[in-house]
């Protein structure tokens, strides 16, 4: 059992009983007083308490868990634990909301006094007025250090007037002063209105010394905000994250794609989230959005960049590989159908994975990619220094998982294999549904790769007959920290078994979606080194000893494919927190 986890649960017993202490001693005729002392930890357990908004934060109550440390996940927050390393909750800050300051500053003047002093969060839901900072921020013992502010919630009515959301309702110079301490500053914006710019403009020129974070989310073709120049200069700039959901059919229209460019030209933003659709289009016919590379051309300044639900052609990749670019992370889908096409020529048909390359060949889509294509891209990426993660999917997989026998085309591998021998700048790879790209030789390369700390091999990408090769990467490379091999329909083996009991350096793994067996969970027991484990429910119901028994364990996260599927809510978006 981890010390932390020990130490936290024992102080909360601790102080209830020490409450219950005191009331029972203090208790005359119904009524009891408690000490300033017990009122003060009261107050500081209230703004503390987190609050479970989703079943990614809900408890797994069994009797193999008798720690607490198993919980429901999302497809979002694995994404996140993959990419960060640890878990989403533990590494954002925790805001207290100014409507329970409020509530508690109603009990006594010294409620609100403590609660000032205990706060150093904030956020604000909605129009911004100076009045809910002045009864919680006046005076010199505000200790706000950072403050977030939601400027419209994601659930907010659709009959609310953007007009409201441009009043501005403080003065400047007096906002500055209540918050004298201030050193992050966080705006969330969802579907405002064309000309709500301002108010925000005027909330980040407020603090021109502190760091801020400005995240534009927009699903709606009427909320494409029209953003002007700033007119001052600001010590230092905003890290602006721009989301675009389901912008398939808006992108049809002229007007809202110019807004788009504009919007991206003038913010310049340091992350970039394209969602094609809701996912479902690509079940059937492939869609494309042939204007993401219109968008991906003004990102002069921008640093992660996340498409989904569509893809890049090969030949528009290389571009902005060598057009100087100076993207950090990448994650995207492509298409390989043309490709294997002409490497299987007239076997294609036996080629399960691309059932349906009828689609990428010939219609709307008259994909333009070729080897050539190929081995540019793969040359490229073997020279590029200033990529750090690169996370790829194939699209147009139909999602059949063939782990029985080995699909890799040698022609599409070699190339592939180059880059991991010179390379020297990624960190983290992601390979979702592109098993024909990578071979035994692969997993040689990473044994002596030196850069790579993340390893992700999705969705029918390991299969079974990789095993014994990467099983050998796990016991040679050291430096792999975070492995997620989710959704591969693999089975246990003896190589795999001594490979997670030899294993002393990956702390963060996802082996959901796997058929495992307590064999697997007994060697995590004897390396005990994982601290976040992703599993499935099939798994959890193994009730192995692992979970009572682990000393490094901190979190397991159980993930339901069933309620997650198709859930446009647990989208994973880039944001510059994640990095």
């Amino acid at each position: 059992m981890d010390n932390s986890n020990s130490n936290s649960n024992s102080k909360d017993n601790n102080i209830v009983v020490i409450i219950d202490k005191e009331i029972n001693e203090k208790e005359q005729d119904g009524c009891c007083v408690l000490s300033l002392y017990i009122q003060a930890i009261i107050i500081n357990m209230i703004l503390t308490e987190p609050r479970c908004s989703s079943r990614g934060d809900i408890v797994v109550d069994d009797g193999d868990d008798v720690y607490g440390r198993k919980q429901y996940s999302t497809s979002d927050k694995t994404s996140y634990l993959m990419y960060k390393g640890e878990p989403e909750q533990k590494s954002k800050r925790k805001f207290v909301n100014h409507y329970k300051l409020i509530n508690i500053a109603l009990v006594s003047r010294w409620w609100l006094q403590v609660s000032k002093q205990a706060t150093t969060t904030l956020k604000i839901s909605g129009p911004l007025k100076e009045s809910y900072f002045s009864s919680v921020c006046k005076g010199s013992t505000t200790t706000i250090e950072s403050f977030k502010w939601n400027v419209r919630k994601r659930d907010y009515d659709p009959n609310e007037l953007d007009d409201k959301y441009n009043q501005i309702e403080y003065n400047q110079n007096i906002l500055s002063r209540l918050l004298p301490n201030l050193k992050s500053l966080d705006i969330v914006a969802y579907n405002l209105g064309t000309m709500c710019d301002w108010p925000i403009t005027q909330m980040v020129d407020s603090f021109p010394e502190v760091q801020s974070t400005v995240h534009i989310i927009i699903d709606q073709r009427e909320h494409c905000l029209l953003w002007r120049p700033p007119h001052t200069k600001r010590n230092i700039p905003p890290l602006v994250t721009i989301t675009l959901n389901d912008i398939y059919e808006y992108f049809a229209s002229d007007s809202f794609f110019d807004n788009v460019l504009e919007m991206i030209d003038v913010l310049q933003p340091v992350c970039l989230n394209l969602y094609l659709d809701d996912g479902n289009g690509c079940s059937g016919d492939v869609l494309h959005l042939e204007k993401n590379i219109d968008v991906i051309s003004q990102l002069a300044s921008t640093k992660h960049l996340n498409i989904g639900y569509d893809f890049v052609e090969l030949e528009e990749f290389v571009g902005i590989l060598s057009n100087g670019f100076q993207l950090e992370s990448i994650k995207v889908g492509i298409i390989t159908c043309p490709l294997v096409k002409v490497i299987l020529k007239d076997q294609s048909s036996s080629y399960g994975h691309h059932t349906r390359c009828e689609y990428c060949t010939s219609g709307n889509l008259q994909l333009r990619d070729t080897i050539q294509h190929w081995d540019e891209f793969c040359s490229r990426l073997s020279n590029n220094t200033s990529l750090e993660r690169l996370d790829l999917e194939d699209t147009h997989h139909d999602g059949y998982i063939n782990n029985k026998k080995s699909t890799t085309l040698d022609r599409l591998a070699l190339p592939f294999i180059s880059i991991w021998t010179s390379n020297n700048k990624i960190k983290l790879i992601g390979l979702s549904k592109l098993s024909y790209i990578i071979s035994p030789l692969f997993f040689d390369a990473l044994c002596h790769n030196q850069c790579i700390t993340t390893l992700m091999l999705t969705s029918g990408t390991l299969i079974q007959e990789y095993i014994e090769s990467f099983c050998q990467l796990l016991m040679t490379n050291m430096r792999i920290r975070v492995v997620g091999i989710k959704e591969n329909d693999l089975e246990s083996s003896k190589e795999l078994v001594m490979a997670f009991r030899q294993n002393k350096s990956i702390k963060v793994l996802d082996i959901s979606g796997n058929r495992f067996g307590n064999d697997l969970f007994d060697s995590f027991l004897d390396s005990d080194t994982i601290q976040y484990l992703v599993i499935d429910k099939e798994m959890n119901k193994l009730k192995h000893n692992y979970f009572n028994q682990s000393k490094s364990l901190l979190n397991c996260f159980i993930y339901n494919y069933d309620d997650d599927n198709n859930n446009n809510n647990n989208r994973f978006y880039f944001n510059p927190s994640l990095f």
